[in-house]
């Protein structure tokens, strides 16, 4: 039944029109209520303040110029600054199902004033505390699952207050099936407590959109691998834990014989050349041989993989990183690998995924404001590293001090990555101007990235017609179409963004002038006929008509 459902909404998004997405949203959110009530979460759904906001506004992009920072041509990454459900609205515009990880990090909703509703704080008092925490995630939820690629994943940060009823939740809206896994996070080594059990460690939960197999595992490298020669580059590191004789295997007669290595020879168990012969003659049950077979023991000597440990006298194996000996027939050839584990669903207890060090993390940043259970950026490094894609579109909507795109530019630095970041935050408490824009200012300055940041604004259009609306909508088209495309047109001159009548005039008359544009950008609203689309593509410039849905409303 679900196959069904699914299908038949993406048939109704895909006409685009305003009444079918109405009727697509509309039947989603019923098929998600009756299964929930057939089992799991019953829960009343409250309106917020932006519901009302959202049905009598468009929420359009409003760049903040001042704090727009280019460092290279293309590739940019994005903060922008409003309600998250205005900007995951915005999202469904330009990113439906684009974006490949979120990560977000919701209030706890501890009822100790870490959650506001409609603007107000919720405490402990209030009897509709967690109906009013669900229905507040249901709606943001409902929406990320939109953005998702098929392939894509997504990390919620949360804690024992509301961890049952989310996983519920989650399960109801991405399905149990596509539940990959809860990783428990230690938030700090110790802490006094007025109960029984001090509270340690909160939790993350990890969901896939459809495919579980988008996972790589991280190449393993532990303190043994500490030795290296002139195979490093391909071999890599070695190490020397195997001796090459042992005595608690049982002995046999053909893997005892004499290893000669630069004019010196070497018997199993250090022996003497007698001791040697008196052993292969008794063939006892017991003693000391080779592990290796004489065929292998030359093709280690002759590719340098045995050493001589000049203190005890004793033979040793290398261990390589990259690669082992393998037999193919009757040869012997080195077969290079990656050596990799994967991630242990215990691993994020180490403390330096805790809030301890998130807090140093911040302070070396020297903001003045503090900001309370901020997340390491090694913690959300750490679940990146585990996606396939190292040129994922990662979004946060709960961005809080910025970390998260903290991580994805340092991940990027050290693996090489093309990854980008959006994150959406409301500003809460000058969060924003004073800890997350300083931060993410510095970080993208630093390893020379590009950013752009937007104010989500509202553009009235309740109870008027388009054409009474149309040229003040107009004027925002060109952010989306830059947001979408990850672009800006002053400094990307071969994009050409043409949204009226006029500006394709003038274009088609001065196009000779026009040898370096790719693609052209034409406004729905523009009239471009057939003679003027022949132009444009015999010059092999790609036209894209800004999509329809870009001027309607939710």
């Amino acid at each position: 039944m679900m196959d069904d459902v699914d299908k038949a909404i993406e048939l109704l998004y895909e006409l685009k029109t305003d009444e079918a997405i109405n009727t697509a949203n509309k039947l989603k959110a019923l098929y998600v209520e009756i299964v929930s009530k057939n089992y799991g979460l019953v829960f009343e759904k409250h309106t917020e303040e932006i519901d009302r906001l959202l049905s009598e506004n468009i929420p359009v992009l409003l760049e903040i110029e001042e704090r727009r920072i280019i460092n290279s041509e293309v590739g940019f990454n994005y903060i922008l600054q409003g309600d998250n459900i205005a900007s995951l609205n915005i999202l469904l515009k330009t990113h439906k199902q684009q974006i490949s990880v979120i990560y977000i990090d919701p209030p706890y909703n501890r009822g100790k004033n870490d959650f506001i509703y409609d603007d107000k704080f919720i405490g402990e008092e209030d009897t509709f505390r967690h109906s009013k925490w669900l229905s507040f995630m249901y709606k943001r939820l409902l929406l990320a699952k939109d953005l998702l690629k098929d392939d894509g994943v997504i990390f919620i940060s949360i804690d024992d207050n509301e961890f049952a009823q989310l996983k519920l939740l989650l399960d109801s809206i991405f399905g149990d099936s596509n539940f990959v896994g809860s990783l428990p996070r230690i938030t700090k080594k110790s802490g006094k407590s007025t109960i029984s059990f001090s509270k340690n460690h909160d939790y993350v939960l990890i969901y896939s959109k459809s495919k579980s197999n988008v996972f790589v595992m991280k190449e393993h490298i532990d303190e043994g691998f500490k030795y290296t020669d002139e195979h490093v580059d391909k071999r890599g590191p070695y190490k020397l834990n195997q001796t090459l004789d042992y005595n608690t295997l049982g002995y046999v007669n053909s893997l005892d014989f004499p290893i000669q290595i630069d004019g010196r020879t070497f018997y199993p168990g250090s022996v003497n050349e007698e001791e040697f012969k008196l052993r292969k003659s008794e063939n006892p049950k017991d003693g000391f041989r080779w592990r290796w077979s004489k065929d292998l023991v030359k093709f280690g000597i002759e590719n340098e993989w045995i050493v001589v440990n000049e203190k005890t006298g004793r033979l040793y194996t290398k261990t390589y990183l990259k690669c082992t000996i393998k037999k193919t027939g009757k040869d012997y050839q080195i077969d290079y690998f990656s050596r990799t584990k994967p991630m242990s669903t215990l691993e994020l207890i180490e403390n330096k995924y805790s809030n301890d060090n998130a807090r140093k993390e911040l302070d070396s940043f020297k903001l003045e404001d503090k900001f309370e259970y901020p997340k390491p950026s090694s913690l959300i490094k750490r679940l990146l590293e585990t996606y396939y894609d190292e040129s994922a579109v990662i979004l946060d909507f709960f961005a809080g001090s910025g970390t998260t795109g903290h991580a994805v530019l340092e991940l990027n630095n050290d693996d090489g990555g093309n990854r980008s970041f959006i994150l959406c935050t409301n500003n809460q408490n000058n969060i924003c101007d004073n800890i997350t824009y300083p931060r993410v200012q510095k970080l993208i300055n630093d390893f020379g990235s590009n950013l752009r940041m937007y104010d989500i604004g509202f553009m009235p259009v309740k109870d008027k017609l388009y054409l009474e609306y149309a040229d003040d909508l107009i004027v925002h088209m060109k952010d989306l179409v830059e947001f979408q495309y990850g672009f800006t047109s002053e400094k990307l001159t071969k994009y050409l963004i043409l949204l009226d009548d006029e500006s394709i005039k003038g274009f088609l008359d001065n196009i000779n002038s026009y040898n370096h544009v790719e693609k052209v950008f034409i406004g729905i609203n523009v009239l471009l006929s057939s003679e003027s689309k022949k132009l444009i593509l015999d010059r092999g410039i790609d036209l894209f008509i800004v999509p329809d849905y870009y001027y309607s409303d939710f």
